[in-house]
């Protein structure tokens, strides 16, 4: 026998005490919705990689400000908790520590040509990114 989900006992435990079941479905820190993938480095093997700034933004020239971002201690996987909605993303390698990606900073994108599309209550995995110098 299978068993019922814990919040879809809760919504009918609320339906039977007052007679209207609501859900409520919120995005931000806490949201359902998560980019998932991994940053490689591709250059000199002496370049300080402590710091990778992982950034979603929702115009594909990165000229606004970041809906969502992760901070690395060099290559490896990351988790964006976003919003549903269409996203592009890049890594930059932040060797001055600002946060923000400057001219001299090495930088990847995932796929220039599509954005990442992330419908309610979903997880897109697999988006990675490279950061070649």
């Amino acid at each position: 026998m299978k068993k019922a989900p814990v919040f879809l006992i809760t919504i009918m435990i609320l339906f039977f005490v007052t007679g209207t079941a609501v859900a409520v479905f919120e995005s931000g820190p806490s949201s359902p919705e998560t980019i998932r993938g991994k940053i490689t480095y591709k250059g000199p093997a002496n370049v300080d990689l402590q710091t990778i700034v992982v950034e979603a933004h929702q115009r594909g020239n990165f000229g606004d400000r970041p809906v969502s971002r992760a901070t690395l201690k060099g290559p490896g996987d990351y988790e964006l908790k976003i919003k549903s909605g269409i996203y592009y993303l890049r890594a930059f390698v932040d060797r001055n520590g600002n946060g923000t990606l400057d001219e001299n900073e090495p930088v990847g994108e995932y796929d220039k040509t599509k954005a990442v599309v992330l419908p309610p209550l979903s997880s897109k995995m697999g988006v990675n990114i490279v950061i070649e110098e």
